[in-house]
């Protein structure tokens, strides 16, 4: 059985370390640090900043790879960041710490990176939508964020949408848009489904996606889009507040790309297009297939 779990953690702040007038890395003399990879050091213009994660969500090798890819400062004073393109600070490892000797054993440096890695990765996915045409299937379709490229007269859209909160919301967004509140609603057959950045969310995703095979016209495709974890650098205050916050549903995964493409490799689709998460890329990979068959 399927259990929730989150898709983010936090780095808080532990202590400073000053930077020498030479600008030369003052970690080479400190000693090693015990568990460092739940360690790291945000590198700002006079000091060196440690900090750590006491998640017991994510184990050292998630964190890990959390760390190498998708790891952010948090500029906000939100319990939660709600736009990512101007709250987050995308963080990259220091380029001091290319060869240095004490890299087997530190945390590591990361320092700021600019640029908005949400919106150009999201424009792609929004490209997508924005050329679909015929009968689509929306499945996890929250609040419509893609209304704009999808409440057109060439597109008979079907939204399924659990919440009921959403679905009004939904609804009053995209008037031609049928809405209903999970798969045994719908049937029928579609050219073109979408599953944007829910299908972490699905309790048991083969049976999901198999269903959703079915439904898909041959030569239609599919568009799978999610996000991997990330983690956050935030203040003690920060970190606090959203420990101490109502606790919501999050995922039940955190698949990578390679993950749910593995997922799906029984069914009869064709890979169209693949973008995986790297230390360059937002949090949001992508899958498009089409279905084979005449």
């Amino acid at each position: 059985m399927s259990v929730p779990r989150p898709n983010s953690f936090h780095f808080v702040p532990v202590r400073d370390v000053p930077r020498g007038a030479g600008g030369g890395c003052p970690l080479v003399a400190e000693p090693a640090a015990e568990r460092s990879g739940r360690q790291l050091w945000l590198r700002l213009r006079d000091r060196m900043r440690l900090c750590e994660t006491r998640t017991r969500d994510f184990d050292d090798a998630e964190i890990a790879r959390v760390k190498a890819t998708q790891l952010y400062l948090d500029g906000s004073k939100k319990l939660a960041p709600d736009d990512f393109r101007r709250d987050l600070v995308k963080l990259s490892l220091d380029p001091d710490c290319v060869g240095c000797p004490r890299f087997a054993g530190c945390g590591h440096c990361f320092a700021g990176k600019s640029g908005d890695v949400f919106s150009r990765d999201d424009a792609r996915l929004r490209e997508i939508v924005r050329e679909l045409s015929g009968a689509v299937l929306d499945v996890g379709a929250g609040e419509g964020p893609y209304a704009a490229e999808l409440d057109r007269e060439r597109v008979q859209l079907v939204a399924v949408e659990p919440d009921a909160e959403r679905a009004r919301v939904l609804a009053s967004r995209m008037p031609r848009a049928r809405v209903v509140a999970d798969l045994h609603h719908v049937d029928g057959r579609f050219d073109h489904v979408l599953v944007i950045r829910s299908a972490n969310h699905l309790p048991d995703p083969e049976a999901a996606f198999a269903r959703l095979a079915e439904l898909l016209s041959p030569g239609g495709t599919l568009v799978v889009a999610d996000d991997e974890a990330f983690a956050l650098v935030r203040t003690e205050e920060q970190a606090r507040r959203a420990e101490q916050g109502p606790a919501e549903f999050e995922h039940y995964r955190n698949d990578s790309a390679e993950q749910m493409h593995a997922r799906l490799a029984t069914l009869s689709l064709r890979l169209l297009e693949r973008r995986d998460v790297t230390p360059e890329s937002s949090t949001l990979w992508l899958l498009r297939y089409q279905k084979e068959g005449a």
